[in-house]
C-alpha cells in the first residue's frame, strides 16, 4: 500500500495513562501532529479522531500546532444517543461525524423498542434498516457491524429507504425517554 485513505486516533486518552491524567492532552495533540506529516507526505488521504467530545476538538483545533483539521469524528450515534450537539459543532468545522454502535452494540433494548418495532413494520423494513436509514436521513454515514452476508445486504438496502417526517421525529424523541450509552464514555477523558 503506498497510503491510507483514513487514518483515525481512536479515542482521546492516550495508553496506559488515567483518564485524568493532563498528559492525555499533550500526547493526543503530539500525535495528531505526527499525523499530520503522513498527511503531507502524501501517505495518509484523510485524518480524523475517534471518541473525541467537544472540549477534545476545541483544544485540537485551538492548537496553533495542528494545520490539518480532522475530516472525521467516530463516535456512538443512534435514537437513544443522538449527539445532537456534538454533530453541530463537527457540521460547523467541516468535521464529518461518523456513526458506530447504530444498531446499539447488538442491545436489544434499542433493536427491540416498540416505536422502532413500530415504524419498522409500518415502513416494511427490519428495526436495523430503520436505526441506519435514521442516522443517513440526519447526515450521517454509519459503521454497521455485522459478519452475517444476509445482513450486510440488508444494511446495504437502507441506503435506498426513506423514513417519512413522523417517523423521524419519533425517532429523534426517544432520547428524551431512553437516554442509554453502549459504548466507553470518552467524556471523562481531560
Amino acid at each position: 500500500m503506498e497510503y491510507v485513505d483514513l487514518f483515525l486516533i481512536h479515542w482521546p486518552a492516550a495508553a496506559g495513562l488515567k483518564h485524568n491524567d493532563p498528559l492525555n492532552k499533550v500526547r493526543r495533540h503530539e500525535s495528531y501532529v505526527e499525523l499530520q506529516q503522513g498527511v503531507l507526505e502524501g501517505k495518509i488521504k484523510s485524518l480524523g479522531v475517534s471518541n473525541f467530545e467537544i472540549p477534545h476538538l476545541e483544544a485540537l483545533l485551538a492548537d496553533p500546532a495542528i494545520t490539518i483539521p480532522p475530516s472525521v469524528n467516530q463516535v456512538e450515534c443512534h435514537p437513544f444517543y443522538p449527539q445532537r450537539e456534538l454533530h453541530t459543532y463537527c457540521r460547523q468545522h467541516n468535521i464529518i461525524l461518523q456513526a458506530y454502535s447504530s444498531l446499539g452494540q447488538g442491545n436489544t433494548d434499542l433493536l427491540a423498542h416498540p416505536t422502532i418495532k413500530a415504524i419498522a413494520a409500518k415502513q416494511k423494513m427490519t428495526p436495523a434498516q430503520v436505526l441506519l436509514r435514521w442516522a443517513l436521513q440526519r447526515g450521517i454515514p454509519v459503521l454497521p457491524k455485522t459478519i452475517s452476508p444476509k445482513r450486510m445486504v440488508e444494511n446495504l438496502v437502507a441506503l435506498r429507504l426513506q423514513l417519512d417526517v413522523e417517523d423521524m421525529q419519533a425517532l429523534d424523541g426517544l432520547d428524551d425517554k431512553c437516554h442509554v450509552k453502549y459504548a466507553w464514555d470518552p467524556s471523562q477523558v481531560v
